[in-house]
């Protein structure tokens, strides 16, 4: 269950990266701020769900 949790945790950091750097391009004006703002925390979601993922004990 928990590896479903990361697993989803990985797509959907992914998923607010890539459209986070499209909406902070593209976008207009209030959505591009949150785009990129966004992107970043994409970033950091993903690389924490994919070390959880790797190395499950490693925050404990």
């Amino acid at each position: 269950m928990l590896t479903v949790l990361k697993i989803l945790a990985i797509v959907l950091g992914i998923s607010a990266l890539f459209w986070g750097v499209w909406a902070g391009f593209e976008a207009r004006k209030p959505l591009n701020i949150i785009g990129a703002c966004l992107a970043p925390l994409g970033l950091i979601m993903a690389l924490l769900a994919v070390l959880l993922l790797c190395v499950p004990n490693f925050f404990s």
